[in-house]
C-alpha cells in the first residue's frame, strides 16, 4: 500500500507541479492542492496505523516476557514438594536448588546482559533470551533426572536475564 501510495503521490505532484505552472487560476490550484492532501494522507496515514499496532505487539511481548520471567523465579518454590517426589532420592538440598540455581544464573547474568543488548542489539538479544528461556522450559519439563532439570533450570535463568533488560529497552 505503501509504495502504491508513494507511486501515486510522485504521479499527482508531477502532474500537480505541471498544471500549475500552465494554469494560474485559482480554482486549479485548489483542486490540485486538496488531490496533493489525499495523496499524502494516504501516504502517512498507513504506514502510522501499521507502526501504532507494531507498537502494540512489541510492547505486549516485552512486557509478556518480563512477566514470565519473574514469574518463574516465584512459582518453581511451590514445586519443591513435587519435585522430590518425582525425583526419588532427591533430597530437599537438592530440590531447592532447582529454585536456587535459576536465581543466582539470573542474577548472575542479568548485568552483563545489558551490556550485550547494547552491543548485539536489543532485538537480537530478545529473541535469544526468549528462545533459551522456552526451549528450557520445555527441557526442565520433559526432565528425565535432578541433574537435567538443574542444567535446565541455569539455563533457563540465563535466557530470563536476557530478556529482561532487552524487554525494558524495548518498552
Amino acid at each position: 500500500r505503501a509504495r502504491r501510495a508513494a507511486s501515486t503521490f510522485r504521479e499527482e505532484s508531477s502532474t500537480i507541479v505541471r498544471t500549475v505552472l500552465e494554469s494560474t487560476t485559482d480554482r486549479a490550484f485548489s483542486l490540485y492542492e486538496q488531490k496533493i492532501t489525499v495523496a499524502v494522507d494516504a501516504l502517512t496515514r498507513t504506514p502510522a496505523l501499521a507502526a501504532q499496532q507494531s507498537e502494540r505487539s512489541v510492547l505486549l511481548v516485552a512486557a509478556g516476557a518480563a512477566f514470565l520471567a519473574l514469574l518463574d523465579t516465584t512459582v518453581a518454590s511451590l514445586a519443591v514438594a513435587d519435585v522430590r517426589s518425582d525425583f526419588r532420592g532427591a533430597s530437599v538440598g537438592g530440590a531447592t536448588w532447582v529454585i536456587t540455581i535459576y536465581a543466582v544464573t539470573f542474577a548472575a547474568f542479568l548485568a552483563p546482559a545489558g551490556r550485550v543488548a547494547d552491543v548485539l542489539g536489543r532485538r537480537t538479544l530478545m529473541l535469544a533470551g526468549v528462545g533459551t528461556f522456552t526451549a528450557m522450559s520445555l527441557l526442565a519439563a520433559l526432565a528425565p533426572s535432578l541433574p537435567v532439570l538443574l542444567a535446565a533450570r541455569a539455563l533457563q535463568g540465563i535466557g530470563a536475564a536476557a530478556m529482561i533488560p532487552a524487554s525494558l529497552a524495548v518498552v
